[in-house]
């Protein structure tokens, strides 16, 4: 079996991933590896961030890890929330907040311009590599 860390709490991601993968695959989550502290994302991109987290993760284990990061750009906005999109309301993770902060600055705005941008960072062996998605909307 090949062992893959997700660097996420997040057990609907790691379920979605699951059915993705492989059946010689095993996925873990940072609780199932005994991780259980905030990694800060000090990065200006998601890519940084994305590659801050799996670095972490990966110096602590030495085992094939994977991290993302993501969130929405709004044109209008110059590209705002972007990393910022899960705090965009000053309380992290709170989905509805942060929807309801955008969807106020967007109020009078005709241009709604954006897209969800994800940026995986992958480290396998002692090799990165980088996966980026977009979907305009």
């Amino acid at each position: 079996m090949k062992e893959l860390i997700f660097v996420t709490n997040n057990l609907h991601k790691v379920n979605e991933i699951k059915c993705l993968l492989p059946s010689d695959f095993t996925l873990l989550s940072l609780n199932e590896i005994g991780i259980f502290e905030a990694i800060e994302e000090t990065g200006n991109t998601f890519e940084e961030n994305a590659f801050i987290k799996a670095g972490y993760v990966y110096r602590k284990t030495g085992k094939n890890v994977f991290a993302d990061d993501s969130g929405i750009e709004v044109d209008i906005l110059g590209g705002k929330p972007g990393i910022y999109s899960s705090s965009y309301s000053g309380e992290e993770g709170n989905s509805k907040k942060n929807v309801e902060k955008l969807l106020l600055e967007l109020k009078n705005e005709l241009n709604r311009n954006a897209r969800f941008r994800c940026c995986i960072a992958l480290i396998w062996g002692n090799n990165e590599y980088k996966f980026e998605g977009i979907v305009n909307g």
